[in-house]
């Protein structure tokens, strides 16, 4: 809208009877060249790709290289596969990409130079045709400034002895009026009451002030010509016009302004006589803290709406027909059967879908340090230990470490099968881990120790925990042992300062699953030294 503002002022300005006839001009030459794309994917030019693949390259830039699509079609317009090393330098790269490169940039240089031609001739024409010194200057004041004062380049005082009068000055302000009057006749104005406020303000915030708030340009306050405050868009705000509004609002005695931001994060000004900007302002703050609130409820309810799908056949009917628990003593085996797991940072990054997370907690065999589970938590499977305390935890591993598997181990190098113990975890290892277990803490009622070892999805990788690393707890409610929330570490993927929380659901006394053995992912010795896994 200022363009189209401008272009009325700049019309208003120039209309003087000795104007040219534009009709008799040529048109102004365009660059009719269709831009070359890939797949509606555009070609970025050699230094842009160099800028964006270079090692210090910007957060904003590299995020480009996320987009496999755009990846591809820059090879495409280069003619070149995708590598799976990259280049050293330039002068690996092939002869066909170096020659398409120079045809391309030699097509391109044609263009410009042709473009430019034909600019400059359909200009001296424009020029020789204006009828006032004015209108040429307007027109281009480079060419302006070298036609009447330079010499190749050089001034040249002899060019021009007596002075020239341009009659620039008197007609801009009349424009700029006159521009600035017709606002409040567009058509714009009849579907947004703030339009025309917020466009006078963007155009000339001089006259706005005057034509609002005083009796003439740069004039007195007139406090009963705008008793009631003005608003305006948001996108006025810039800051330039920020400082020039706070240093008028300053100068002119009670005029002030307030700016806020609206739900759907654009701001809006309302600028009048103090204090009415504030008093108009907090209603509506508190409207939109109110709204926000209650958006803030439709999405959390939103994003949980999948998790009472999956919930509601089996947790709540559990719950109704589950007798309390809460005057017995916490026993691990209360925790025995199906489990539901909740877990954000899986699901919202990793594709997890809610109720296919589990974890099933059996008592077999039977020990009594504590009990194991089989987990699925969507990017890692396999055996979890759920123990009272840290110390029995510990136990809990090393005796079901002492378990076989069902694999015989390889024959020996005298030719017969020999079996040899797992290798239990040193004492001296675990007490030195990087994350230090807390055993000397008050044990805190309801909550459980965990600890656990499998293979990441897909990959198939077993995950070691010879340091005590993917370790956390499960605080159960005591009142009906069916709901838990917890943190457990998974070192090699999130890193082992960064603990996953998830939530656990009972829907069921009875495990569907039972868990691999636990020494399956110990390492193991034979007489040919280390053979992997069991």
């Amino acid at each position: 809208m200022a363009s189209t503002v401008a272009s009325a002022a700049a019309s208003t300005a120039a209309s003087t009877p000795s104007s040219p006839n534009d009709d008799d001009l040529p048109p102004m030459p365009e660059m009719s060249m269709e831009p070359i794309s890939y797949r509606g994917v555009l070609r970025e030019t050699v230094n842009s790709l160099k800028l964006i693949f270079k090692a210090n390259a910007s957060a904003k830039r590299k995020g480009v290289l996320a987009q496999r699509s755009w990846v591809v079609a820059q090879l495409s317009h280069y003619g070149t596969a995708m590598r799976k090393d990259p280049l050293k330098d330039d002068s690996q790269r092939p002869p066909e990409l170096i020659a398409l490169e120079a045809k391309l940039n030699a097509l391109w240089d044609a263009r410009i130079a042709a473009h430019n031609a034909a600019f400059e001739l359909w200009l001296t024409a424009r020029v020789n045709r204006c009828g006032t010194l004015t209108e040429e200057a307007d027109l281009d004041a480079k060419r302006f400034i070298a036609r009447y004062f330079m010499e190749n380049g050089m001034p040249a005082p002899y060019k021009l002895l007596q002075p020239m009068v341009l009659e620039k000055e008197a007609d801009l302000p009349r424009g700029v009026h006159e521009a600035f009057v017709r606002i409040a006749d567009a058509e714009e104005a009849e579907h947004d009451p703030m339009w025309v406020a917020s466009v006078e303000a963007h155009f000339d915030l001089d006259r706005f002030i005057a034509r609002y708030f005083l009796n003439t340009l740069f004039g007195v306050p007139v406090y009963q010509r705008t008793p009631h405050p003005v608003l305006v868009h948001g996108w006025v705000g810039t800051p330039q016009f920020h400082h020039r509004l706070s240093k008028i609002t300053r100068c002119v005695k009670r005029l002030s302004a307030t700016w806020f931001t609206k739900l759907d994060g654009s701001e809006m000004g309302i600028i009048g006589w103090a204090p009415g900007p504030n008093l108009v302002a907090e209603p509506m703050r508190v409207d939109i803290e109110r709204e926000k609130a209650a958006a803030e409820a439709r999405r959390v309810e939103e994003e949980n709406r999948p998790w009472m799908y999956a919930l509601q056949p089996h947790f709540f009917a559990y719950l109704e027909h589950r007798p309390p628990l809460a005057s017995d003593a916490f026993d691990l085996r209360h925790l025995v059967g199906w489990w539901i797991v909740k877990c954000p940072a899986t699901e919202k990054q990793w594709g997890g879908v809610p109720g296919n997370m589990t974890l099933d907690i059996v008592d077999q065999p039977t020990s009594r340090f504590g009990v194991q589970a089989a987990m699925d938590f969507h990017l890692m499977h396999g055996t979890m230990l759920l123990a009272s305390t840290t110390d029995t935890l510990d136990r809990l591993g090393e005796w079901f470490a002492g378990f076989e598997t069902d694999f015989e181990p390889m024959p020996g190098p005298e030719g017969r099968r020999r079996k040899k113990p797992a290798p239990k975890m040193p004492r001296e290892l675990k007490e030195t881990s990087m994350i230090v277990r807390p055993s000397e803490e008050a044990p805190k009622l309801g909550r459980v120790y965990v600890e656990w070892m499998g293979r990441q999805v897909g990959e198939g990788d077993v995950e070691i925990d010879e340091d005590n690393r993917n370790t956390g707890c499960i605080d159960f409610d005591l009142e009906t042992r069916a709901v838990g929330m917890g943190t457990m570490v998974y070192a090699s993927f999130f890193g082992r300062h960064k603990p996953l929380e998830f939530w656990v659901y009972k829907v069921s006394d009875h495990p569907l699953r039972l868990p691999e053995v636990w020494s399956n992912f110990c390492p193991r010795e034979s007489g040919f030294g280390y053979q992997g896994f069991r």
